[in-house]
């Protein structure tokens, strides 16, 4: 079952590979969990800044779970913890998550990018 998906990005020139990030062991599940990422091309034309998706690197992300569903907790705490991973991305690099688990409270989607200090 499904239970995450989205997208990454980062601008063309920022060497950054989303699998050193992301990896699944630091997301919980017990060692039931399937991540699921390819590159793949922008969903969108530009940006709502103006910025021209066709300057960054994209990746879809699927997050799955293979046995007894853990409960729709167990989804929301999956979303906080690989934003969590996520925030250790370099500057530049974004991101778009959905729930996609049947059984969890509906959730909008939050676009978040890695700001520089």
């Amino acid at each position: 079952m499904r239970l995450l998906e989205g997208y990454l990005w980062c601008p063309k020139e920022l060497p950054f590979d989303p699998a050193v990030c992301v990896k699944v062991e630091g997301l919980g599940g017990g060692g039931r969990l399937m991540l699921a990422m390819e590159p793949t091309e922008p969903p969108v034309a530009y940006f709502e800044d103006g910025t021209p998706a066709s300057s960054q690197r994209f990746w879809m992300l699927s997050i799955s779970i293979f046995g007894p569903h853990p409960g729709p907790e167990f989804t929301l705490e999956l979303q906080g913890r690989l934003d969590g991973l996520l925030e250790s991305a370099p500057p530049g690099v974004g991101w778009l998550l959905f729930g996609d688990d049947p059984e969890a409270p509906p959730r909008p989607g939050i676009v978040r990018v890695r700001e520089g200090h």
